[in-house]
């Protein structure tokens, strides 16, 4: 099976073992937590819970549905969390509809999307598309509810960090009906910025304390290819700096990226949030260089190969108010300091 980084092999190889509790790792630094929370994949109950809950067509192959990822602050009573079930609410069609948000300005709704993925169908489409059958054939349409290449425009969970520490408690199917990515924060907000991530603070002259990665899903669509979210993170002396990727590969049809970046500087009361979708097709990404054989199909970190052979798909300029970098939307999430 392919899947992704040494630590989701280690998640897998705890599969069967009658141990359930998930491995914590943490650090603290400035104030900060960082909670990083691994286990195994869901159970077939828990996961067709979730499929109904949901309103998923059908459910990813591997669902790591006690994989979490929190970075919080007690002092800003602030948190951002990176959960499956959220991650896979946003592949439903009638949720995006619902956070689709065409503006930003400064809002309290910092949970909000402002991409939809474009539809994406199999190479072999236009084949089954036109295939005739018999006129008797009986024929059941289905409703077109969930993206099933699980393409998510998910930005994260913000909530408080009251509100975080709650949600320690909460089972599985508590999580999965949460209404987090909707509730209106009344302790932060999210504006638009012309301030970027400093890339070259992100560099070795700024040595990696502590770096953490994790995964929330895994499919490979029906073998037409691969479908992967997951977070990287990792913190330096003044700062840390984030990762959240979904990537998909449709074999033959298109690699597509949705990438968010979080930075913050300790000290300072907001976050960098950076939103950027990227898309080719596969032909054209051999044309630029890409080579597309078997060594990459197996490789565990192939979307950082892809990834410069991909180009940026504009994401609703006109309409949203963020800021345009030329390459992604940059905003800002303000931290007000505690009552």
């Amino acid at each position: 099976r392919r899947v992704h980084g040494d630590l989701i092999w280690s998640s897998i190889r705890m599969i069967g073992k009658p141990e359930t509790t998930p491995k914590i790792e943490s650090h603290s630094q400035n104030g900060w937590e960082f909670i990083f929370q691994k286990s195994t994949i869901l159970g077939a109950k828990e996961a067709d819970l979730l499929e109904e809950a949901l309103t998923l067509q059908h459910k990813p192959d591997a669902i790591f549905g006690r994989n979490a990822a929190t970075l919080r602050c007690k002092d800003a009573n602030f948190s951002i969390e990176f959960l499956p079930f959220d991650a896979l609410r946003l592949c439903n069609f009638e949720a995006q509809n619902r956070l689709l948000k065409v503006g930003y300005g400064r809002s309290q709704l910092v949970n909000l999307i402002n991409y939809r993925p474009a539809e994406t169908k199999v190479k072999d489409h236009e084949l089954w598309k036109d295939r005739k059958v018999d006129e008797d054939t009986e024929i059941k349409v289905l409703e077109n509810l969930s993206d099933w290449t699980y393409s998510t425009p998910y930005k994260g969970t913000v909530r408080t960090y009251e509100d975080s520490k709650a949600a320690e408690s909460l089972s599985v199917e508590d999580l999965i009906n949460s209404k987090a990515l909707e509730t209106e924060s009344g302790t932060f907000t999210v504006e638009e910025t012309e301030k970027e991530i400093p890339l070259a603070n992100l560099g070795p002259s700024n040595p990696i304390l502590w770096f953490n990665e994790t995964i929330l899903y895994d499919d490979d669509l029906g073998d037409n290819g691969q479908s992967v979210c997951f977070l990287r993170f990792r913190t330096m002396r003044d700062c840390w700096f984030a990762l959240l990727r979904s990537y998909v590969r449709v074999d033959e049809v298109i690699f597509r990226i949705i990438d968010t970046r979080f930075y913050h500087e300790y000290g300072t009361r907001n976050i960098l949030r950076e939103f950027s979708v990227r898309e080719n097709t596969p032909e054209n990404a051999k044309k630029q260089g890409l080579k597309i054989d078997a060594e990459l199909i197996l490789d565990v970190r192939q979307s950082d190969t892809v990834f410069k052979f991909l180009n940026v798909i504009p994401v609703s300029y006109t309409h949203l108010r963020a800021h345009e970098t030329g390459r992604n939307l940059v905003c800002r999430l303000l931290l007000e300091k505690k009552k």
